[in-house]
């Protein structure tokens, strides 16, 4: 069993994994930490209210984890994000974190997270939810710009490898010190010129630094050091 949950929860169809075991916490006053799986999500989430398509040959799973005094739903997200990228580099595919947590390959998303944080009997957890396109070979027309493992190796890949894989990367994170440096060198834009949106205007920046709040220090193409939130922030990958 993973070190971060006592106990796996497999559906084969569901709504969406994040809000079934936001219910189970809410409605059962849970305490143990747990991970929900699906083949297919019906209505999978994604940061802005997106939707986040996902069936039978996605990786879709969410985990919960009590939130301690020494750790925040950011550093969970980072945690979250770095894994990713590590275990697709395991497969020789080099991803890219597009602040705050989207995992690019090239210009192609392959991979999304979405953390949410509940508070049940005065004890807080985060319910963080993954969908990885593993072995996709199409998606909705709908759907520009994404990926999957399948479509950059031309094989297929066994999706319990990767979920394995995926938390012992988790596993490793988690025990190390240099979680922001180790994050930050993962961006896309990391002391690199690259072009967004801010506050809805257009910018060039490069991304210096991050904080332990999840607040980013950037350096725009006129000189000029700003401390920004992903609420006022989008990137454009070109």
């Amino acid at each position: 069993m993973h070190k971060i949950a006592n106990r796996i929860i497999f559906f084969e169809s569901l709504n969406s994994t994040n809000d079934y075991l936001i219910s189970l916490y809410k409605e059962l006053n849970l305490r143990n930490n747990y991970i929900v799986m699906a083949d297919r999500q019906h209505k999978g989430r994604g940061r802005r209210k997106k939707k986040w398509f996902s069936d039978k040959d996605s990786l879709t799973f969410s985990f919960s984890i009590e939130l301690e005094l020494n750790m925040n739903s950011w550093h969970l997200s980072m945690m979250v994000s770095l894994a990713l990228v590590r275990l697709l580099s395991d497969y020789n595919i080099q991803a890219v974190i597009k602040y705050p947590n989207d995992i690019f390959f090239k210009k192609n998303k392959i991979a999304g997270i979405l953390t949410e944080v509940i508070s049940v009997q005065n004890r807080k957890y985060c319910i963080v939810g993954i969908g990885l396109n593993v072995n996709n070979k199409s998606f909705p027309v709908s759907l520009s710009n994404v990926t999957s493992i399948k479509k950059i190796l031309s094989s297929s890949i066994n999706k319990d490898s990767l979920f394995s894989g995926f938390f012992k990367h988790v596993d490793l994170i988690m025990n190390h010190n240099n979680l922001i440096n180790d994050y930050v060198t993962y961006l896309y834009g990391f002391k690199k010129l690259i072009p967004c949106l801010y506050r809805g205007s257009f910018l060039r920046i490069k991304i210096l630094s991050v904080d332990n709040n999840g607040f980013l220090q950037i350096l725009t193409e006129n000189s000029s050091i700003k401390t920004v939130r992903y609420e006022n922030i989008r990137f454009l990958i070109n």
